[in-house]
């Protein structure tokens, strides 16, 4: 059984805050929505997690989405979609030998924006 978990990442640019809820987690694929991550962040969060990162970022606060997948648990790891702007990244994976839909991870919008993009 494959464990997914969706957490709001405000706050997680911070080392030790980040080791607590990835670990606190306990999930083999993490989607996690305003990362606000700039290439620091997400360099050290390659060396960290022990598995794939994918990564959306933007450049305005309260922006970013990232998909960290566990190594070893899901096959065929590969990223279907990434808009480039901190919205949306979504990937796609294998699981026994069956190839799963895409787990897509999207920032959440607040109401009066219009809409996601």
């Amino acid at each position: 059984m494959v464990k997914v978990a969706s957490l709001n990442a405000n706050g997680l640019r911070d080392y030790w805050r980040r080791q607590q809820a990835l670990c606190v987690c306990e999930a083999d694929i993490i989607c996690l929505q305003e990362t606000n991550w700039d290439d620091r962040v997400v360099e050290d969060v390659r060396r960290e997690w022990l598995g794939d990162v994918f990564v959306s970022q933007g450049e305005a606060k309260a922006r970013g989405v990232a998909i960290l997948v566990k190594q070893g648990v899901v096959e065929g790891v590969r990223l279907v979609v990434n808009d480039g702007r901190g919205r949306l990244v979504g990937v796609s994976f294998g699981y026994l030998g069956k190839i799963l839909g895409s787990i897509v991870c999207m920032r959440r919008m607040r109401r009066g924006r219009g809409g996601c993009f």
